[in-house]
């Protein structure tokens, strides 16, 4: 009986595999396998930031529009080269403070950037999705010292009153999420946590 209990439980996560068309093992395989706190403390010399044209953009103003890139707080304008000047702001801004001896080449690629509308943020809460992928190559010999993997920034939103007291303080969507890309690539290329975005 155990046996058999077994074997159902195996073919159904198998199953869920096959309904999710793979995702979940895509995501489980990018996950980032080398233990950075154990390589020399690194140095960034040189970014590459991608945001792929492929990526959808929502201009609507629903709750929760369907799109890879959603973002209202720049005005109207080309939404692909306007999240990629905040990724290259927002990590440039990490790694500035990174002083290791070994120099090191980023690949940043895009995977969404899905910050709140104007309707949710005044609302109530919601979530800023940011996910990209992540390599690191050693800036003298060209060696993959971390193979790509799925980094996920995602960190709540203000919303409602809270909202409209940070933007009053200055503290808008844009403001938070580079403090958020600051904190996470620190993170993810030394090993230590990231504070928690405020």
């Amino acid at each position: 009986m155990k046996k058999l209990m077994c074997l159902l439980a195996v073919g159904a996560m198998v199953l869920l595999t096959a309904c999710s068309g793979g995702k979940i093992g895509v995501w489980s395989a990018n996950k980032n396998q080398v233990d950075v706190a154990s390589l020399p403390p690194m140095r960034v010399v040189g970014l590459s930031v991608v945001v792929p044209e492929s990526l959808s953009v929502s201009e609507a103003d629903g709750y929760k529009p369907v799109a890879d890139i959603l973002w209202r707080e720049d005005p109207y304008g080309d939404r692909h080269a306007q999240v990629k000047t905040i990724l290259t702001d927002g990590i440039t801004r990490g790694t500035r403070k990174l002083y290791g001896d070994l120099p090191v080449v980023l690949h940043v690629e895009l995977v969404r950037f899905h910050a709140v509308t104007q309707r949710t943020r005044y609302a109530f809460k919601g979530v800023h999705e940011i996910e990209f992928m992540l390599s690191v190559k050693n800036a003298r010999t060209g060696d993959t010292i971390v193979p790509s993997y799925l980094v996920d920034a995602t960190f709540g939103s203000f919303g409602g009153a809270q909202a409209l007291e940070a933007e009053r303080a200055g503290i808008t969507q844009k403001v938070r999420i580079l403090n958020q890309l600051d904190e996470v690539i620190r993170q993810e290329l030394t090993g230590k946590p990231a504070k928690v975005a405020n």
